[in-house]
């Protein structure tokens, strides 16, 4: 899924540099759209964002679709199409990705087997400190290994460079300042290294995904 998301992320990135060529206004659109798609795109995790774009990503298709032939920039023209139709292949990959890999029924019945193996070492405790330290340091390994399947199931595992500075890097070569989800850098998933970037506050959440979107600026 890595490789799939970085073809899509430099599809964008390779575009908006060929359209800057073809016709410097339609870049300038360009960008805000991209910037429109990134920051709906970080209000989803990675599994699920492909869904949640759709309408941005029409918008951005149709703009592409809509470019007028130049006879004299015929070449930059069908890079520009080239590069799109990947994009589309790109995103088709992540869709059908975009679900997680473990059903309920997988996850209940890790669960029941974790919870099973940690009962019966507490069950056969003797007493004794060496095992007790052994039954302690088994039951935290059973719950990380939980918790690591559950990151990997959800495409979470090293979430920075994954879900966060992969999609920066479009922002900043489409001219857009970084940006990052307020419950992102509240939670600490995600610290920004920029001395400028655009925070994204929740108007009525859930009722609405509306961000109210302020520059802040660091010493």
């Amino acid at each position: 899924m890595k490789n799939i998301l970085a073809s899509e992320t430099a599809g964008w990135i390779s575009l908006h540099q060929n359209i800057s060529i073809y016709d410097k206004q339609l870049a300038d659109k360009f960008s805000l759209l991209v910037d429109a798609y990134v920051r709906r795109a970080f209000d989803y995790e990675i599994i699920d964002y492909a869904k949640g774009t759709h309408v941005e990503f029409e918008a951005l298709k149709r703009m592409v679709r809509d470019i007028p032939l130049k006879n004299e920039l015929s070449s930059v023209y069908e890079k520009i199409r080239d590069v799109m139709d990947e994009i589309i292949k790109s995103r088709q990959q992540l869709t059908v990705l975009g679900a997680k890999t473990l059903s309920p029924f997988q996850w209940s019945v890790l669960f029941i087997l974790a919870t099973l193996l940690v009962f019966s070492l507490y069950g056969l405790r003797s007493g004794e400190l060496f095992f007790d330290i052994v039954t302690v340091a088994i039951s935290s390994s059973v719950v990380l290994i939980l918790l690591l399947i559950r990151d990997l199931d959800l495409y979470i595992w090293n979430e920075k460079t994954f879900g966060y500075d992969i999609f920066e890097n479009v922002l900043k070569s489409v001219g857009q300042l970084p940006y990052y989800p307020a419950e992102s850098l509240e939670a600490g998933r995600v610290n920004p290294s920029e001395k400028e970037y655009r925070v994204g506050t929740w108007l009525n959440f859930p009722k609405s995904l509306d961000r109210k979107v302020e520059i802040h600026k660091t010493d």
